[in-house]
């Protein structure tokens, strides 16, 4: 017998396994910065640097996930918190992300500001050498073109996008373009993808 979750019982198991984790996360962070209180930890100390940093990115990265795959995307989700979340997931990495003037227009559709931080996690997997992500919006589509001196489409990507792959063949490869494409049609749209000379397009339209 196959079990099949429905999508809020993925949403909510999200939310909880971020629950779960920024706790003892949060705690590496406070640890380290208890220690430098106590005249502990040395500046130029850079096992202690690295232990400080880390907690930091797993913190932001936590909080990306949480609205990308939670309940707490579907929660009034504003532009500014999407933008936050995802220069949190950025940060020190060689990727850059130009919203536009995506933001504005998405603000009219309810899940649509979800589904473009899905679309553009997907966009920065498609840049293993760094590049730019830039958005724009063009009434109720939305742009997404990931440029760098070297792009790659994941096999399947189109295929999951559209929901045209089984359950049980789904991959840790495959199941963030799958999900996205449950969001967006959840919310009354469409994902595709195309790639090109040095770039690939994903297109968020109303399906």
């Amino acid at each position: 017998m196959t079990e099949r979750l429905e999508l809020h019982a993925v949403e909510m198991l999200c939310s909880r396994l971020c629950h779960d984790l920024v706790g003892p996360v949060s705690a590496i962070s406070n640890g380290v910065e208890l220690v430098e209180e106590m005249g502990g930890y040395q500046e130029g100390d850079e096992a202690w640097q690295l232990i400080a940093d880390s907690a930091a990115r797993a913190g932001k990265r936590l909080a990306c996930l949480r609205l990308a795959y939670g309940t707490a995307g579907e929660r009034g989700l504003g532009g500014s918190a999407v933008a936050q979340a995802m220069a949190g997931w950025l940060e020190g990495g060689n990727v850059a992300v130009d919203w536009g003037n995506s933001m504005f227009d998405a603000g009219d559709h309810q899940g649509l500001l979800r589904v473009m931080l899905n679309v553009v996690l997907l966009a920065v997997e498609c840049l293993p050498r760094g590049g730019r992500v830039a958005l724009s919006a063009a009434g109720p589509e939305i742009t997404i073109v990931a440029s760098g001196q070297t792009t790659l489409i994941a096999e399947g990507t189109a295929e999951a996008l559209a929901g045209r792959v089984a359950a049980a063949e789904l991959s840790p490869r495959s199941i963030h373009p799958y999900i996205t494409g449950c969001f967006a049609r959840r919310a009354g749209f469409g994902v595709t993808v195309e790639g090109g000379q040095g770039a690939v397009t994903f297109r968020v339209s109303k399906g």
